[in-house]
Order: structure tokens, then sequence, then C-alpha cells
């Protein structure tokens, strides 16, 4: 397997990230990383494997649903704001995990920018266009960066100490049931391109790994 596919394709990423790049290169085809995705403040899942096998994985997941800006607080039901109130602090709980050295991965359930209702990251929940927003200047578009511009503020202060982020955007973008794969996959890799771009070249966040 060529070298050439490790490298990451931020030219300017942290040297944790080309740390933790190496290493999965190193391992490929002999070894695995070990992960599990936890979503709440209890991170119930991490409990378990910790109680049946007397260890933590090497990988663990976070979900930043509610870091989202335009959760609809006032259109909702309890279903959403359980989820949304379970996953509150997640990133306290990301940060004790990179001071044990451990690596992370962030995914993104992002209720729409712009319009919706409960968990308005479904399709159904939202007329949210896609494929409007990917067009310079509009309503869409303006709504698509201010979001992204947030969570980028999050993401920053990992950048500064140094943390590699798996950052996995746009997940499970080849179905229709999320607003950002509801217009197929040209808008979504569109979407995916203005991300990275805005990330690398605006905000410089050099830690993330792209998934």
């Amino acid at each position: 397997m060529s070298d050439k596919i490790f490298v990451p394709v931020n030219p300017n990423a942290s040297e944790g990230v080309r740390n933790v790049m190496k290493y999965l290169s190193d391992i490929s085809g002999e070894k695995i990383v070990t992960g599990q995705h936890t979503q709440t403040m209890d991170q119930a899942e991490l409990h378990y494997i910790e109680k049946v096998t007397g260890r933590q994985p090497a990988l663990l997941g976070f979900e930043l649903l509610s870091y989202s800006p335009n959760i609809n607080y006032l259109d909702t039901d309890g279903e959403c704001m359980d989820e949304v109130e379970r996953n509150y602090g997640t990133l306290k709980h990301a940060w004790k995990w990179a001071e044990q050295k451990g690596l992370i991965t962030f995914t993104w359930h992002w209720f729409s920018p712009l319009g919706g209702r409960s968990k308005s990251f479904f399709t159904r929940n939202t007329d949210f266009d896609a494929s409007k927003a990917i067009i310079d200047g509009t309503p869409e578009n303006r709504a698509l960066l201010s979001d992204m511009d947030c969570m980028a503020g999050l993401l920053r202060p990992f950048c500064d100490r140094g943390v590699p982020i798996l950052w996995r955007p746009f997940h499970e973008g080849d179905g229709g049931w999320f607003w950002w794969g509801a217009k197929g996959p040209k808008t979504v890799k569109k979407l995916f391109r203005i991300m990275y771009k805005r990330y690398t070249d605006l905000h410089r966040l050099n830690n993330l790994i792209w998934v």
C-alpha cells in the first residue's frame, strides 16, 4: 500500500495529525484501533466496556448535536429535548479524553441552519434546501456559513492545544434522511468541500483529520 495514501490532505496539517496518520499507516493490515461512540454525558457505553473488559478503547467518539446554533426550542418535542439535554457538555468529556492521550472523533448531527422543528437534522423536519446552501450569497448559504463558523470556534481550542481530531462532517451523506444528503451526491460533496476550504484556509484548523 502506498504511503501517499496516509499523507494528510491539508499540507499544513499539525504534527499531531501527521503522527496519527503515520500510526494508522504503520498498523494498517496488522492491527486495529478499538473505538466507541458516545452520545450523552453519562457515557454508558464507555463505562460498560470498562466494566466488562477492564480496559478503555483507544478511540472515543463524541456527538456535537447540542452545540448546533439553531435548535428550535419553541417548536420541538420531548424526545428531541431529551436527546439535546443529555448531550449538553460533552466537550468537557472530550477534553478529559484528550488529556488521557486518547484518540478523538467528532460527529455532528447538525440541526438545520435555517428553519425546521424538533430534530431538524432530519430531512422530514425541515425545508432547508442544501442545493441552495451551496450557492454563494443565498440566505441558505449565509446560514450554513454562520453555523460552520460557530462550530469552528468550538474546535479552535483543540487546534490551539495541538489535539488531533478525526472530523466526520456530513456523515451518512449518501442517504436522504439528513438535510445534507437529501439533494444527492453532488450537493453533499460540495458541502464537504465548502467546509474543508473554510476550516482549512480561513480558520486554519490544521488539527483536523478529514474523514
